[in-house]
């Protein structure tokens, strides 16, 4: 199984030459819903910065595998049984997007309280897992131990209810400013040292 790690204990397996055949989280955000559907749209990546100091390459897609699976999860977890499944994924414009259609609650009361949740507004995050095919690190001194994804294959989407990517957001709704210098500074130290504590000091 496919051991998810997120940027910031990507970053430091890297550091140590151990991030081969790891897969990588990052999450966004809900933009619309559609009641008859059951359907939850979203921009699941963009090209933008993250708050990590990395960067995904949206034209690095690989949706061929995912397309046969599409499965939607909650959290991450695919020992549990999928929330849903993915619709009409696609690149587009500097994004990666697309729509979850969650299980009916005859199905799922688990995956109907999902949906309930992320229609009522109190979960519209998702974060996409997906396996690096090509990166390196970022040469932009303004970010330094970020990553940049030029390839990637897409594996799952999950709705999740802390979101990692600050640019895509429920339609409508206001658009952080990028994160102060200083507070991506301090956003990276502490991945850095959440990354220490699960593996140890570098």
């Amino acid at each position: 199984m496919l051991k998810y790690l997120t940027p910031a204990e990507f970053r430091y397996e890297a550091r140590h030459g151990r991030a081969a055949g790891a897969g990588v989280q990052i999450a966004a955000n809900v933009r619309a819903i559609s009641e008859k559907l059951r359907t939850a749209s979203f921009i699941f990546s963009t090209g933008a910065v993250d708050r990590a100091g990395d960067r995904i390459d949206p034209a690095g897609w690989v949706l061929s595998d995912f397309r046969r699976n599409p499965v939607a999860l909650f959290a991450h977890n695919s020992r549990a049984l999928p929330i849903g499944r993915a619709r009409n994924v696609r690149v587009g414009e500097n994004t990666l997007l697309g729509d979850i259609e969650f299980a009916d609650a005859d199905i799922s009361s688990f995956a109907d309280q999902c949906w309930r949740i992320v229609r009522g507004g109190f979960m519209p995050a998702v974060s996409v897992g997906f396996a690096p095919l090509e990166w390196s690190w970022a040469r932009d001194p303004a970010r330094p131990g970020g990553i940049d994804f030029r390839r990637q294959a897409l594996l799952e989407i999950s709705c999740v209810p802390v979101p990692a990517h600050p640019g895509a957001l429920l339609v409508g709704a206001s658009m952080p400013s990028n994160p102060a210098p200083n507070q991506k500074a301090r956003q990276r130290q502490r991945g850095l040292e959440l990354a220490r504590l699960r593996y140890g000091a570098e």
